[in-house]
C-alpha cells in the first residue's frame, strides 16, 4: 500500500513539473508564433506555398506537445508535381529535455493525410522568397529533432494519363528518422488501387517492413526521390486481385536501388498451388522481367480467372519467364515468355475428342463420296474429354501463344501435335495426330493406312471448336496406298475396298 502511494505522488509530482516547465516555457511564446514558424519551415522544405489554416494549441496529456489542424502544402494538382492536405499534426516534446527547460520536438504523428502526386509535371514552381523573408525574425526557444514519425488514415494518388495508382487506409511508422541520406526502419500497410481507364483492374493489401533513406529532395521530389532510394526489407501482399486473376498471398524479399525493384525470392500463394521464382521492374523504362516455377495449381479456377470460362480441370504445374514493358492495360501486345505446363488427371471441358475419333470412318467415307462438300467438316463436339496427362512447351510473341510440342495422354489414345492461339480472340489453330492405344480391327486398319495415327486438324474459338481429320494429310496418305495397291487390284475393286473400310 505504502509503494502504491508513493507511486502516485511521485507521478503526481513529474505531471506538476512537468505541466510547470511547458507552462513557463510557453509562456511568452504564442501559437500564432509557431504557426508563422512553421509555415516558413514548411515553405522553405517543400519549395511550395504552405498554409496552417486550422488551430494551434498546446496539449498536456497523454504526453506534451502542440497540436495543429488543416494544413495545406502545394497548390493546384495540375499545376504543382504533388499536393498535400494534413487533417491533424501533432509535434511531441522530449520530456527529458523539457524538465530541463527546453523545448525540443522529437516526434511527429500525423493523422488524415492526403497526398496528390503527377509524375507528368515537372517541379516549376519558385516560392516567393520576398513573402517569405516577411515572416518574423524573432528567435523563438524551439527547436525540431524529429526521430520518431507516424501517419495514420492516410491516402496517396499517384495520377498518369491513363492509369491512377492509389494507396488508401496507409499507415506508416519510422524510427530514427533523418534525411540526410542515412539509413532507418521503416514500417508501412495499406491498400493498393490501380484504376485503368477509370476501371478497377489491381488491388491488393501491402505489407513491407524494412531500412530506406531519405534526402531533402523527398520535400520536393517525392516520387522521383522514393524511386531511386535505396531501400530493402519483406514485402507481403495479401488478396491480390488483377481483373478476375486472385492471389492469396506474395511474399517476397524486395531491394529497391537506383531505380530498379528486385523481389528475390518472389513466392505466391495461388488456387491451393505455390509458385517460387523471381521478378525485377524498371521504373522509368517499365521494362519487367519474371520467373516463375509453380506447382500443384487447382486449373478450373485459373482457367475461368483468366478466360470467364471453365476450359479445363485437373493439377497443374507451370513455368514462365517473361520479359515486357507495361502498360497494364494492354500487356499482351508487350510481353515475350515461354515455359511449360502439364496437368494430371484432368479433363478437357470444351471438346469430345473421343466421339470425334469414333466418328472418323464416317467422316473420312463421307468426303470421299462428296470431296468438294464442306458440309461433313462443319460439325462441333462439344464436351469433355478426360485425360492422364496434358503437357505442352509455349512461347508468346506480342500476342499469339505458340506451342511446339503438344501431348494428350487418355485411356483410349494419345494425341501429339503443335499450333497457335491467339490470345485476344481466344482461337485456336492446332494441327494433332492421334493414335489409338487398343483400337477395334477396322480402325486399326485406318491406323495403319494412315501411318500409323489418325491426322486430326483443331480450329475456331476455343470455347466451341472445330475439330475433323486433316485431309490435308490423309488424302496423300489414301493416295500414296492406292499407287501401292493398284499394282495387284483393278482400280474399282481397291477403290470398293478403301470405301468400305470407312463404313
Amino acid at each position: 500500500m505504502k509503494l502504491i502511494k508513493k507511486t502516485l505522488i511521485s507521478l503526481f509530482f513529474l505531471t506538476t513539473i512537468t505541466a510547470c516547465a511547458l507552462w513557463a516555457l510557453t509562456y511568452t511564446i504564442t501559437p500564432d508564433e509557431f504557426k508563422d514558424l512553421l509555415n516558413q519551415k514548411l515553405a522553405e522544405f517543400t519549395e511550395q506555398p504552405s498554409h496552417i489554416e486550422g488551430n494551434i494549441s498546446w496539449q498536456l496529456f497523454p504526453r506534451p506537445g502542440l497540436k495543429i489542424s488543416t494544413v495545406k502544402i502545394g497548390g493546384k494538382q495540375i499545376e504543382n508535381n504533388y499536393s498535400l492536405a494534413i487533417d491533424n499534426m501533432l509535434f511531441n516534446l522530449q520530456i527529458t529535455l523539457l524538465l530541463r527547460g527546453k523545448l525540443v520536438f522529437n516526434e511527429l504523428l500525423m493523422d488524415g493525410v492526403t497526398l496528390n502526386i503527377n509524375p507528368e509535371t515537372r517541379h516549376t514552381h519558385v516560392l516567393n522568397r520576398a513573402a517569405t523573408s516577411k515572416a518574423p525574425n524573432k528567435t523563438l526557444p524551439a527547436s525540431f529533432s524529429i526521430e520518431n514519425f507516424l501517419l495514420t488514415r492516410g491516402q496517396v494518388v499517384v495520377s498518369h494519363p491513363q492509369n491512377n495508382l492509389a494507396v488508401t487506409d496507409l499507415q506508416i511508422g519510422a524510427n530514427q528518422l533523418n534525411f540526410q541520406n542515412k539509413q532507418f526502419p521503416v514500417q508501412l500497410k495499406g491498400n493498393l488501387l490501380l484504376l485503368s481507364n477509370t476501371k478497377e483492374s489491381l488491388k491488393a493489401n501491402i505489407n513491407f517492413k524494412g531500412r530506406t533513406q531519405l534526402t531533402p529532395a523527398f520535400f520536393v521530389e517525392p516520387l522521383n526521390t522514393i524511386q531511386n532510394a535505396a531501400t530493402h526489407g519483406q514485402i507481403l501482399i495479401q488478396d491480390a486481385q488483377y481483373k478476375r486473376l486472385k492471389i492469396a498471398k506474395i511474399n517476397a524479399n524486395a531491394i529497391l536501388k537506383t531505380g530498379t525493384l528486385r523481389l528475390n525470392p518472389l513466392n505466391l500463394t495461388l488456387y491451393n498451388g505455390e509458385s517460387v521464382g523471381d521478378l525485377s521492374f524498371h521504373i522509368a523504362s517499365k521494362k519487367f522481367a519474371v520467373n516463375q516455377t509453380a506447382t500443384g495449381i487447382k486449373s478450373t479456377p485459373l482457367s475461368k480467372a483468366l478466360w470467364g470460362e471453365q476450359l479445363i480441370k485437373g493439377t497443374m504445374d507451370f513455368s514462365i519467364h517473361a520479359t515486357g514493358t507495361l502498360p497494364v492495360h494492354n500487356l499482351l501486345d508487350h510481353v515475350q515468355a515461354s515455359g511449360h505446363i502439364m496437368i494430371r488427371d484432368g479433363a478437357l471441358c470444351f471438346v469430345d475428342i473421343h466421339q470425334m475419333v469414333k466418328d472418323i470412318p464416317n467422316t473420312i467415307h463421307s468426303i470421299l463420296a462428296a470431296p468438294k462438300s464442306n458440309e461433313t467438316l462443319q460439325k462441333t463436339y462439344e464436351g469433355r474429354t478426360k485425360f492422364k496427362l496434358l503437357s505442352m512447351h509455349y512461347d508468346v510473341k506480342n500476342n499469339p501463344l505458340f506451342n511446339d510440342s503438344f501431348l494428350l495422354q487418355t485411356e483410349e489414345m494419345q494425341i501429339n501435335g503443335k499450333g497457335r492461339m491467339n490470345l485476344k480472340d481466344r482461337s485456336i489453330d492446332n494441327e494433332l495426330s492421334a493414335k489409338l492405344i487398343q483400337p477395334e480391327p477396322m480402325m486399326d486398319k485406318i491406323q495403319q493406312i494412315l501411318n500409323g495415327n489418325l491426322p486430326l486438324k483443331l480450329t475456331g474459338p476455343i470455347m466451341q471448336p472445330l475439330i475433323v481429320p486433316n485431309m490435308q494429310k490423309i488424302s496423300p496418305l489414301l493416295t500414296q496406298f492406292f499407287l501401292k495397291q493398284s499394282i495387284d487390284k483393278p482400280l474399282k475393286q481397291l477403290k470398293a475396298e478403301i470405301m468400305s473400310l470407312f463404313t
